[in-house]
């Protein structure tokens, strides 16, 4: 889970979600949009966030041994409905606009869903990052 979510973060502000590429006479005009960007990117803004803090949380807890305060739900269900909210905000974002997709419109589904996979391994062991 800490590997994906350390490689979505990169994945959702740099990679191109959308590419439109234009031939002019002189040069080829392109835009790109990533993640975070319009249209809809609210839905990448949140997505970022709660990712920072999933892995803020495990490398505060594992890497670093500070002693976080119990929550009302155990930790590893905090992460695997945290990561299952970013899979379905991402999923969400890429069904709402589905022409023009780049490399990002696959790769941070796919992150993602390596993150829900790694929560759902941490929730059946019922044990925390934490």
């Amino acid at each position: 889970m800490l590997g994906c979510g350390a490689a979505l973060i990169p994945c959702l502000v740099k990679l191109p979600w959308y590419e439109v590429a234009l031939a002019g006479p002189s040069d080829q005009l392109g835009l790109t949009v990533t993640a975070i960007q319009a249209p809809d990117g609210g839905h990448g803004v949140i997505a970022l966030l709660v990712t920072v803090l999933l892995v803020g949380q495990i490398v505060a807890a594992r890497l670093l041994g500070l002693r976080l305060p119990q929550p009302p739900l155990a930790w590893w269900t905090i992460q695997y409905v945290g990561a299952a909210v970013v899979l379905g905000l991402l999923l969400l974002k890429l069904t709402d606009q589905m022409h023009f997709l780049g490399i990002g419109a696959y790769a941070c589904p796919a992150l993602a869903a390596g993150m829900v996979y790694g929560g759902f391994l941490i929730h059946r062991e019922g044990r925390s990052l934490a």
